[in-house]
């Protein structure tokens, strides 16, 4: 990638993210009626929140390819700790 695909990773960044928010704020009511409340566990607001991740990816893969984008995705499943600490990162901040 090259400093040119900075402009167009702000432009997807906005794009993605400032369109998602627009549709909560004009038509809040739908958006609830279907995804519940507007609150951090809305997917809308989820989606415009990782708009930056989204704008990324989107650009690896159009200058790299899919592999590389998969590549970079599959260090999400390498388990580097025994299973029980993963129990307790997932579970322990849901009984706090």
């Amino acid at each position: 990638m090259t400093t040119r695909s900075v402009p167009t990773f702000f432009a997807l960044t906005f794009g993605i993210g400032w369109s998602l928010l627009a549709v909560l704020l004009v038509f809040t009511e739908q958006v609830e009626a279907v995804f519940g409340a507007v609150s951090y566990y809305n997917p809308v607001f989820v989606l415009a929140v990782y708009s930056p991740t989204i704008a990324g990816l989107v650009l690896v893969w159009r200058c790299h390819g899919l592999g590389v984008v998969l590549g970079f995705l599959r260090r999400f499943g390498l388990w580097r700790m025994p299973a029980i600490w993963w129990v307790l990162l997932v579970l322990g901040p849901a009984s706090t």
